[in-house]
This record gives C-alpha cells, structure tokens and sequence, in this order.
C-alpha cells in the first residue's frame, strides 16, 4: 500500500528526505526512505515498536547521518548547516533527555536560547519573554525555580517541551511528547500543538503511539513498517482497516469520532492472525 493524498504543495515543502538509508551496525532501519514534510502540517509518525519511526525523526533533525542520500532543508543539505543555523529553524524534543544535576525549570527552559546567543548578541528581553511565553504555554510558571529532577515523569516532560518553544524555531520536532504525561495532559498537550500549527503556522512532525490522537489532531499522516512508508497523506484519507491491520497487526473497525468527527481505531480485541481467512465470514 502507497497512498498519496496530501493536499499540501509538498514540491515546496522546506524539509525533505531523499532516499535515505539508515542502519546501526549491520542491521539496516530505513531502507531507501524517501518523504516530504508538508509546511505548516502537523504531521503525525505512526508504526508499530521497531518500524524506523524515532529513527526517521532523529534523522530528520540531524542526529542521525543517513549511510545513502540525503536530508534537505530549504534546499540544502542539513550535513553542511552550521549547527546554530539549523537550530534557529527546526527544534527537537527527543523521547529521552537527561537534564543536568541542579538545573531548574526556568534555567532548562532558557536553554531554549542557545541559538540566538553569540559573543555580540547577549542575553536580551526578547529571549526573557520568549523563555516567559513557553513556560506560560507549558503551564510550568508556577514551578519554574523548581529543579528539574526533583519533578515527576509529567513535568518533567512538560519543561522539555517549554524549552523547545522557547526556541521559537518555524519547525518543531517531538518524539512521543505524550509520553509518561496523564490523559488531561496529553489531550492539552496535542491541543498546545494543535493551535501552534494553525495560529502560527509552524510545522509539528511528531512521532505517536495513540493512533487516535494522532487522527484527531494531525494534518498529515506518515504510517510505517519495517522502515519504509507504506501510506501517507490525510489521516481521513489514509485509516483504513486494512492500513491497521497491515501496519499494527491488529483487527479493528474505523469508525467516526463523535466529537471530531475524525477516524477513530476501536481494536476488536485480537491480533491479525485472528482475522477471518477468506470466505470465512468475520
């Protein structure tokens, strides 16, 4: 299955991957992974554990050198960008990160600024209000000089994602965001991503467990298995049973949110091997 359906002008998208293979040791992750990140979309990675979806993210943001092809931003190979130049236009929250002994939220959250600062250009009011904006966003004011390892899962979780916002960059990168966050937190959390996406138009790539979130919330779709692509476009477009049981294993009906009005997955209780074989009757 290949499905394009995308309505965004993916021929001037700012970030693309062509044929890209990615491997640790011997083993290979993407294997010729070719994709277009549609401007100002918010896309959702879905697949299930192990299909390549944290390493296309980390490749796309820089952390990952591809062993074939390339990753282009604005054109360019983001191989030859400075570090500070790529990082002034795409922010990264990776699925894990370690803060530093002693560091308090507000301080994390400022590191947010590191682009911006060189020998001529000092600490200024604009990276004040920025670090001011994210902490307010994240909801994270009232805790701002506590230290952040002394935070829970949650929090902690929430002052990462501050940080990146205190970036300011036009494109914005997470891995599983919703990760060790409750459901009320979640759901405010996609919905924060949501409003940055359409208020402000930067682009969100998000790598995603809850498939459903990912229907309710995202523009753009990316499902993948076994490093490759095997659909994209609009997650209306793209959710099928088909798609789930291809991609997840997994038996399961798209029906309609009734508050969205978007695909919602409603597993029926088994895994693929489970499904009637044919002229068998479900």
């Amino acid at each position: 299955m290949n499905i394009h359906t995308c309505n965004h002008h993916l021929a001037e998208a700012r970030i693309k991957a062509d044929a890209i293979h990615v491997s640790r040791g011997t083993t290979g992750i993407l294997h010729n992974l070719s994709v277009t990140i549609p401007d100002a979309s918010f896309t959702a990675i879905v697949g299930a554990n192990g299909c390549g979806k944290s390493t296309l993210l980390m490749t796309l943001a820089r952390l990952l050198t591809p062993k074939a092809g390339e990753v282009k931003l604005d054109g360019a190979s983001i191989s030859e960008m400075r570090p500070k130049e790529f990082a002034r236009i795409v922010g990264l929250m990776p699925q894990t990160a370690t803060a530093p002994d002693g560091i308090t939220v507000s301080e994390l959250v400022a590191c947010g600024r590191f682009p911006y600062q060189n020998a001529l250009r000092q600490w200024s009011r604009a990276d004040e209000e920025a670090v001011a904006r994210a902490l307010d966003l994240t909801g994270m004011r009232e805790i701002a000089t506590r230290n952040v390892n002394e935070l829970s899962g949650g929090q902690r979780q929430r002052a990462w994602i501050a940080m990146v916002l205190a970036q300011e960059t036009p494109i914005i990168f997470l891995d599983e965001p919703t990760s060790f966050l409750d459901i009320a937190h979640q759901i405010e959390l996609m919905t924060l991503l949501e409003n940055l996406n359409r208020e402000s138009g930067r682009t969100i790539v998000a790598v995603l467990h809850d498939l459903n979130q990912a229907c309710r919330f995202a523009t753009h779709m990316i499902a993948m298995r076994d490093g490759r692509i095997v659909a994209e476009g609009e997650p209306g477009a793209i959710m099928t049973e088909e798609l789930v049981a291809d991609v997840f294993s997994l038996h399961a009906i798209i029906a309609s949110d009734p508050v969205s009005r978007t695909p919602m997955v409603v597993p029926r209780g088994g895994l693929r091997d489970t499904l009637p074989k044919n002229g068998e009757k479900a």
